[in-house]
């Protein structure tokens, strides 16, 4: 299991290589309000995607590298805009994190070779 990550008010895990691993991290979920899912096309999950994510005022809340298919982050409530990069590819979703409940976000990516 990937050991939670805290960056000030934000803690999050990633990962899902392996069946093993991607049901560690659905378990975890509850314990998080913003979850990313990043795959291909044809719904194969991607790896190696980097994240920043900034709150309304255009702060950097989180930054994380070579994220797996899976990201689950715990913010506090309030918008945000995630900025996804992978290679030259760039996608940005904006969000609201509401007091309960959760988030997703799905990013669909080119297919890799």
């Amino acid at each position: 299991m990937p050991k939670p990550v805290h960056q000030g008010d934000a803690t999050y895990i990633s990962g899902g290589i392996g069946l093993d691993e991607q049901h560690a991290l659905e378990a975890a979920a509850r314990n998080y309000n913003l979850e990313i899912t990043n795959a291909d096309r044809k719904g194969e999950f991607t790896d190696g995607i980097n994240l920043v994510i900034k709150n309304k005022s255009g702060h950097d809340v989180l930054r994380a590298t070579d994220t797996g298919p899976l990201f689950y982050a715990k913010l506090p409530p309030g918008e945000y805009t995630i900025r996804a990069t992978s290679g030259n590819q760039q996608r940005v979703r904006h969000v609201m994190i509401a007091a309960k409940g959760a988030t997703d976000v799905h990013l669909i990516w080119p297919q890799m070779g």
